[in-house]
This record gives structure tokens, C-alpha cells and sequence, in this order.
């Protein structure tokens, strides 16, 4: 396996992932702030971020236009957002690597944020938001890091006044 570290122009730190038994790599970007570095009037602000960075850029305006830029390199993107991060990440055909770190870097650093995007998005995630709170692993989850970590804010998806304020 081979770990390649890169840095965009802007300072901010990718990596690659490279086996060699695939002809793949993984190439991700970890923004080091989760649920737990939000304070009560943003939280659920990380996840929501994370939602709107696929909603299109400055070269891909939308959010199929983002999608097929990728898939048509036979590539497969995604994101997560966790307690004390949100990974970014693209897994693609190895020739394809620079081209993932172009795409990677333009989601990062040329999202739209759009309004009527977001107003989408808030629908989203106050739907995800009801779908958890029903998920009888996600509230196990919670109630253990609760017990475990004194003070940890656990919920990422954000409270329902916050999320239907974002702008």
C-alpha cells in the first residue's frame, strides 16, 4: 500500500491511498471539525456543510453535473461527518488520481452554496434528522458516548431550530 500526503495551493492537506493488489485509489480530505466543536446556536453546522459541498462548484453547477465528472472517470465519491471530523472523499481508477485531487480541491474551495440549494438541503436533513431519532442504534449510540464523554455534543445531524435557520 502506498500513502501519498499533498497539500493544495491553499494549505489544505489530501491524502491517497494506493494498494497494490487495485488498480484504485482512495483520495480523501479531513476537515478536522465534527459535532463536538459546535457550540448550541450552529450545531449540526459541520454535517449540514458537508451536505452542501455536492451541490455543485464554480465548473460543475450542479449537482449532476459534479456527479458525472466523476462517475465518467469510473469514479465514486462521498462524505461523512463525525464526532471531531468530516471526510471528504473520492475513489477512483489510478490514472485518474490528479483529476480526483482537481475535483476534491474544487469542492472544497469553490462550492456555490446556493440559497435555493439550501433551503433543499434543510428538508433533507430534518428528514434524516427524523429517521434518526427513530434508529434504535443511533439513540443507543448517543446515550453511550453521552455516559462515556461528559459534555460531548453528539448530535451532528443539529437540533431542528438550527437546521430550519441556516442560511
Amino acid at each position: 500500500m502506498k500513502v501519498i500526503n499533498g497539500k493544495f495551493k491553499n494549505g489544505l492537506r489530501y491524502i491517497i491511498v494506493n494498494t497494490d493488489c487495485e488498480n484504485n485509489a482512495h483520495i480523501s480530505v479531513n476537515v478536522y471539525a465534527g459535532s463536538r466543536d459546535e457550540g448550541n446556536s450552529n450545531k449540526g453546522i459541520s454535517h449540514f456543510l458537508e451536505h452542501m459541498l455536492f451541490k455543485g462548484t464554480k465548473n460543475y453547477p450542479t449537482t449532476k453535473k459534479l456527479t458525472w465528472e466523476i462517475e465518467k472517470y469510473g469514479g465514486d465519491f462521498n462524505a461523512y461527518t463525525s464526532l471531531d471530523h468530516t471526510k471528504y472523499h473520492i475513489d477512483i481508477p489510478n490514472k485518474y488520481i490528479n483529476k480526483a485531487v482537481d475535483i476534491l480541491y474544487e469542492i472544497m474551495n469553490e462550492s456555490l452554496l446556493e440559497e435555493k440549494e439550501i433551503k433543499k438541503e434543510i428538508k433533507v436533513i430534518l428528514n434524516e434528522k427524523r429517521i434518526s431519532e427513530g434508529d434504535e442504534s443511533d439513540v443507543c449510540i448517543d446515550k453511550l458516548l453521552k455516559l462515556s464523554i461528559k459534555g460531548i455534543n453528539t448530535d451532528i445531524l443539529g437540533n431542528y431550530n438550527n437546521i430550519k435557520n441556516i442560511n
